[in-house]
């Protein structure tokens, strides 16, 4: 099981929670995938950040007043 994750078609690790996919989800980016924001990501100047903040601020994403702050905190 050594190295595993570690090879040359083996993109770094990313820890994803349920709601980055649920912004991910309920964006109206169109055809913006999951592997798509995470290769966005990966050569981004935020690429340290999280998901989350990296869809707000990449694609300049406002907080629906449907939603509560709870998410996007």
């Amino acid at each position: 099981m050594a190295g595993l994750l570690a090879g040359p078609d083996v993109a770094p690790l990313e820890v994803v929670d349920v709601v980055e996919l649920e912004i991910l989800e309920g964006t109206e980016i169109a055809g913006l995938s999951l592997l798509d924001a995470l290769e966005a990501k990966e050569k981004a100047a935020l690429y340290r950040s999280n998901l989350r903040d990296f869809l707000i601020m990449e694609y300049e994403l406002m907080r629906p007043s449907r939603i509560g702050s709870t998410l996007w905190r």
